[in-house]
């Protein structure tokens, strides 16, 4: 039961919080969105070559990648809890949290449909 609490956290983690962020920002550069800030992001976008855009791409599940680690960090050194699904603290029921992002079977490579910046 833990193992799969584990893996269906780490789904739900890289689905509504890693690629749903990714998605915002290439929607955001691809004209989605209306707002100022988004047609500002979307003339820089639009600047760039493709090669630049590969490396614009990269650099945002980069950043995305960063933060979600630093989250994964704190809960796994207890600085903040995480619950999830009747489980007190996620951290408590892995032998390495951080180490559950990354890597051929990490949640990045098993559940998200973007680039792995760390690859």
């Amino acid at each position: 039961m833990q193992d799969s609490t584990l893996d269906k956290f780490g789904e739900d983690i890289i689905h509504t919080v890693r690629d749903s962020s990714i998605e915002r920002v290439t929607d955001c550069a691809n004209g989605k969105y209306k707002t100022d800030e988004a047609k500002r992001l979307q003339e820089f976008y639009a600047s760039l070559s493709e090669n630049q855009k590969s490396h614009f791409d990269f650099l945002i599940a980069f950043a995305v990648d960063s933060a979600l680690f630093r989250i994964i960090q704190m809960a796994e050194q207890e600085v903040i809890g995480i619950s999830y699904q009747g489980v007190e603290d996620i951290s408590e029921i892995s032998d390495g949290l951080t180490g559950e992002i990354y890597g051929n079977n990490g949640w990045i490579k098993k559940y998200s449909k973007f680039i792995n910046s760390m690859e």
